[in-house]
């Protein structure tokens, strides 16, 4: 591992003690990411901030404020609305506040640190979790709890955290000296195949274009790979699953864009476009009014008939696998852009960069495409599990200042 110089600093705060509190910060903050626990979170800003202070430049606390307003009004007017339940408007009050404290760590912690050290840490960090996450797929594998014929049926007993592991492959490809062909990396990319999750596979492709795009025979090369390995397992005889995966991969646009719901099965097979199908019917309904501020944090989503989800009868959504139209729904046309601005924009990035370990540009694109296709298909930046939380601090320390 390439040394990396540490910048000093900002203030009085020096030496390696200090800069060793703020390391420490940095593998708690991903570890809570991989558990998903968000009240840790919470006792973690409040301890650092305290320590350290809160260092956000003026620009963005502006932002920041008027995004807390934002929330805050909404919450009001989702919790005092005596058709929604109180624990759906606390609920979405916690999605909505939980990227702000992300964003205030971010800041500040980079601003007592410098951009290399925070990716160094991130790194090891997540090389950590990534060896743990192969570690545990070995044991289950060697104990008999599943085989390789059953793995797409046991695929949910894979280690719950494969976004800390593409941050993982993510900082590896993307470090000027990468090695795609080192025992971490290599374990990583099994990983993330043996998931059998279409979100996966795509992220996993972007993110090969990403970092071979300029060199057409190792995109090639690795493409093929990734195929070659990928066939081997779906189309095994072995291999129970193959069938029904490569059903959801035919499936794939009719989930997502197909509006016939004339039969309760059509409506089954493609549940993601029908309850998108539901939001955007149900924001249109809105007055105008409603469509431009919102009706508050708790609405859910009527889906006009009842439908068995994961054991439990629903006859409306407190959310959507699309976490977009979900705060479209919740939040309005104007907070919703409030929001979308204050975590994807601006766009431009720091003139400087004091950190020639990595290439900054690539990873803060690829963390953009990572957020956004993740909110689209299963919720993302606004989820209470904190799934792409290291993917969102990452590009809040890369952004433009």
């Amino acid at each position: 591992m390439s040394r990396v110089e540490r910048a000093d600093p900002p203030g009085n705060v020096k030496g390696k003690t200090s800069m060793d509190i703020h390391e420490l910060t940095l593998w708690v903050f991903v570890f809570i990411c991989s558990i998903g626990w968000w009240p840790l979170l919470y006792v973690l800003i409040f301890f650092y901030l305290a320590a350290n202070g809160l260092r956000v430049s003026s620009g963005k606390g502006i932002a920041v404020w008027g995004y807390i307003v934002i929330v805050a009004i909404l919450f009001v007017a989702g919790f005092s609305n005596s058709q929604f339940v109180k624990s759906d408007s606390i609920r979405d009050l916690i999605i909505l506040t939980n990227p702000v404290i992300i964003f205030l760590l971010a800041r500040s912690v980079l601003k007592n640190t410098g951009e290399a050290l925070v990716l160094e840490v991130l790194l090891n960090a997540t090389r950590v979790l990534t060896i743990l996450a192969i570690a545990l797929f070995v044991i289950r594998l060697i104990s008999g709890s599943f085989n390789l014929s059953s793995l797409y049926h046991y695929r949910n007993s894979l280690p719950a955290f494969p976004y800390e592991v593409f941050v993982f492959l993510c900082l590896s490809l993307f470090k000027t000296e990468s090695k795609l062909l080192s025992f971490p990396v290599i374990g990583a990319i099994i990983l993330i195949l043996l998931y059998f999750s279409r979100n996966f596979f795509l992220m996993l492709s972007v993110l090969f274009i990403l970092r071979y795009y300029k060199n057409t025979f190792k995109l090639v090369f690795v493409l093929l790979m990734f195929l070659i390995v990928f066939s081997l397992f779906v189309f095994s005889s072995r291999w129970s699953g193959a069938e029904q995966f490569l059903f959801k991969i035919l499936n794939s646009y009719n989930e997502l864009f197909v509006v016939d719901f004339t039969s309760h099965s059509s409506i089954i097979h493609n549940w993601r476009a029908y309850e998108l199908y539901k939001g955007l019917q149900q924001f249109s309904s809105y007055t105008t009014w409603n469509q431009l501020f919102g009706v508050g944090l708790g609405a859910r989503i009527a889906l006009n008939g009842e439908y068995w989800l994961s054991g439990t009868l629903y006859s409306s959504l407190p959310f959507l696998h699309n976490g977009f139209v979900t705060m479209l729904v919740k939040v309005g046309v104007l907070p919703f852009f409030v929001f979308v601005y204050f975590f994807f924009f601006p766009f431009n990035l720091n003139v400087k960069f004091s950190c020639v370990s990595f290439n900054k540009a690539l990873i803060y694109r690829y963390s953009q495409f990572v957020l956004v296709l993740s909110t689209f298909l299963v919720m993302g930046i606004f989820s209470a599990s904190l799934k792409v939380g290291t993917f969102l601090f990452l590009m809040f320390v890369l952004r433009k200042n």
